[in-house]
């Protein structure tokens, strides 16, 4: 039953930020990050939870997901976060926002993710068998030149695909660490599948 049926249209719910221990492996600019993945999780697992979605037989539909900031590791301790549910039907647009208080007494409050979450009509259809590509170009290159992570978070393989219709690559996950499971699904295939999306564009 979908529990928010007669709440609010808008409901902000304080929440927690685990870190995973390999965060150090996510570094943009040489800063540690968390990644993009851990932040859409929490979206995920607040919205499932406060609409009752966590049972569904069904996946989950994500549209317009977005990243407006870098969440330096470092400033995780010094936060506090919130997730704003706006309902709509079926749909909520979940807005993941940290805010932190300064020793100079100065305030800032960031919005770092949003996405739009609802019950997938039905299980997604299966990947095509073939994908035309335009070109081919090593996993190896593009963290070498373009996503320059370490081990944990390099996990697209061999040669990838990238044509007009999106991108195609193969992608393995060392051991998550999580228990339980993720809501969303193994965080580094998700993240892989964030780094070809990327590519893709």
């Amino acid at each position: 039953p979908d529990v928010m049926a007669t709440s609010p249209a808008s409901l902000t719910v304080p929440v927690a930020l685990p870190v995973a221990p390999d965060v150090a492996d996510h570094a943009i600019a040489g800063k540690a990050t968390v990644p993009a993945v851990a932040l859409l999780e929490l979206l995920v697992r607040t919205v499932a939870n406060k609409r009752g979605w966590a049972a569904l037989p069904l996946p989950l539909a994500m549209r317009d997901v977005v990243f407006p900031r870098f969440l330096p590791a470092e400033e995780v301790p010094l936060c506090t976060f919130e997730v704003t549910l706006e309902t709509s039907g079926k749909a909520t647009l979940a807005t993941l926002t940290s805010r932190i208080a300064f020793a100079s007494g100065m305030r800032r409050a960031r919005v770092h993710a949003q996405a739009e979450l609802a019950p997938a009509a039905e299980a997604f259809p299966p990947a095509p068998p073939v994908f035309a590509c335009d070109f081919e170009v090593p996993a190896q290159r593009i963290y070498r030149e373009l996503i320059p992570f370490w081990p944990r978070y390099r996990n697209l393989h061999g040669r990838i695909g990238l044509g007009r219709g999106g991108g195609t690559a193969w992608a393995r996950s060392p051991d998550p660490p999580e228990v339980p499971p993720p809501i969303g699904g193994c965080p580094f295939l998700l993240d892989a599948a964030l780094h070809l999306a990327c590519l893709a564009l």
